[in-house]
């Protein structure tokens, strides 16, 4: 696998970790998450939920992948500016303040949810790009830690031009990632 394969791959993981940093600040106040005690067992929990949601797009493109063939990697590339399309989308979204003391599971489970939507999708698009599954786990695994990690120390990641900054640095990471990969085709 060449350099520029790794580069795309870490380019798209770090590109939708930080989507995913963004959408978690943007729909719950986090203060009572870092007040409370649970602040890095909710991170790790979400980490796993990530993880599982990684493996799970790509177990689904393996059944899919001899049905087709030739348009694999169309498909898979299409998918990926799909989210770098709906990250834009987003952009408009404006930060939502709660003002709960303390945030409900099903909070926690909408954050997951959103979150590990992306995650599902690059799984699935790496399986059709032909990607091994090492290569996935040494780049993916890493920008999730990164970006999971900045998250519990950044308490109050609320700033709106901070917000928009990664939301802009994200979308073009994924975009670079694409083209290189349509590059490399």
């Amino acid at each position: 696998m060449t350099l520029s394969i790794y580069i795309a791959v870490f380019l798209i993981a770090l590109g939708i970790a930080a989507d995913n940093l963004v959408l978690s600040k943007m729909t719950v106040n986090t203060v009572a998450f870092t007040k409370s005690g649970k602040a890095l067992l909710l991170q790790i929990v979400l980490f796993t939920i990530q993880l599982q949601v990684l493996k799970y797009g790509y177990w689904f493109a393996s059944l899919q992948s001899g049905t087709l063939k030739n348009l694999e990697k169309w498909i898979a590339l299409i998918m990926l500016v799909s989210i770098a399309l709906k990250m834009i989308q987003e952009f408009k979204f404006k930060t939502i303040h709660t003002n709960k003391t303390y945030p409900d599971l099903d909070d926690f489970l909408n954050i997951a949810f959103a979150t590990s939507l992306y995650v599902f999708v690059m799984g699935f698009a790496l399986r059709f790009l032909n990607i091994d599954q090492s290569t996935i786990y040494k780049t993916v695994i890493p920008c999730l830690l990164f970006f999971l990690t900045i998250g519990w120390s950044v308490k109050n990641f609320n700033s709106g031009k901070a917000i928009q900054l990664t939301k802009i640095i994200a979308i073009a990471m994924i975009f670079t990632g694409v083209l290189i990969f349509l590059i490399n085709i």
